[in-house]
């Protein structure tokens, strides 16, 4: 490997100066990458590649995309970058595909180039918009590894990231653990945003990550501990008129007594009917299956099973 990475570095160095700046630029994007990204990266216009000469390193590919001869050549040049270039290369990048394209799709993107380029507070950024995306793309492993990457900044520095969007991923990060099953994981998530939520006062995020939380202790069969905080974040979402923060904790409550019996059907049934509209009017898919699923559920405990689909 090393042979060969010294091969390749040695067609780079008998390149073009501007050629090699090109190519350079480029193996920090990947394999295959975007030429108009490249030339807007190096601020040198609409230049077609046909004016430049690269030696076979790169070529053209599928969907006006361009790419590097193998995969081994591209990650020579990357890695025999000197590390303070690297990052000059990718903040340029960076900065350059955030002007042209920084829809959320890109998030994930920009949230590395960024990294690379010692951003650190437009990094966390842009994991808590990429983490959003791969929630609503069910990728929750994903959802899983942004957030432990945005905490990691976060940790080091909490000023990195403003109040609303730190909410905004504690619910997502939650969230996702709770659709994932994975409740151990749900709890870990929330002890490491409570704090700085509670600190913060109330908000709808805080009142889902409670409530998320007491959903997580249903399935430890902790229901007195359940129970009592679902009841405690219904309390507090209805003084502060939050509908959402209170259907997500009579969701809970809906598991509790259907699995404890404490409440009869009726009072379930209910409580589903009461989290319907809101689920709605929220476009909250998520909480409206929850409670689909509840009341089919507690339907079939009671032997209703045409109810029940």
């Amino acid at each position: 490997t090393g042979n060969l990475e010294q091969l390749v570095l040695t067609r780079v160095d008998h390149l073009g100066e501007i050629e090699q700046r090109i190519i350079r630029v480029a193996s920090a994007i990947g394999r295959d990458f975007s030429w108009p990204l490249v030339m807007t990266a190096l601020k040198m216009g609409d230049k077609s590649p046909d004016a430049f000469s690269f030696d076979g390193l790169i070529d053209a590919a599928p969907g006006g995309q361009m790419r590097f001869a193998h995969a081994l050549v591209r990650e020579a040049v990357h890695e025999g970058l000197l590390s303070s270039n690297r990052k000059a290369i990718h903040l340029d990048v960076a900065t350059a595909l955030e002007a042209s394209d920084a829809n959320d799709r890109n998030a994930a993107r920009l949230a590395g180039h960024f990294q690379h380029g010692d951003r650190p507070d437009k990094t966390v950024a842009y994991l808590v918009r990429a983490a959003a995306v791969a929630l609503e793309d069910y990728d929750l492993d994903e959802v899983r590894r942004l957030a432990e990457r945005a905490m990691t900044f976060i940790d080091a520095d909490p000023d990195i990231i403003s109040d609303d969007a730190f909410g905004t991923l504690a619910a997502i990060w939650v969230r996702a653990m709770e659709q994932a099953g994975d409740f151990a994981a749900s709890l870990h998530a929330v002890k490491r945003v409570l704090p700085r939520l509670e600190a913060l006062g109330y908000s709808q995020n805080l009142s889902i990550v409670r409530t998320l939380a007491a959903n997580a202790l249903t399935h430890g069969r902790d229901y007195v501990l359940a129970e009592k905080q679902a009841m405690a974040s219904l309390q507090q979402a209805e003084q502060h008129a939050d509908a959402l923060g209170a259907a997500w904790a009579k969701a809970v409550l809906m598991r509790v007594y259907d699995e404890t019996f404490w409440q009869d059907r009726l009072e379930v049934e209910r409580l589903g009917a009461e989290i319907a509209p809101v689920a709605e009017a929220e476009g909250d898919m998520h909480l409206a299956m929850t409670a689909r699923y509840m009341i089919s559920t507690v339907c079939r405990t009671y032997g209703y099973r045409k109810r029940a689909l």
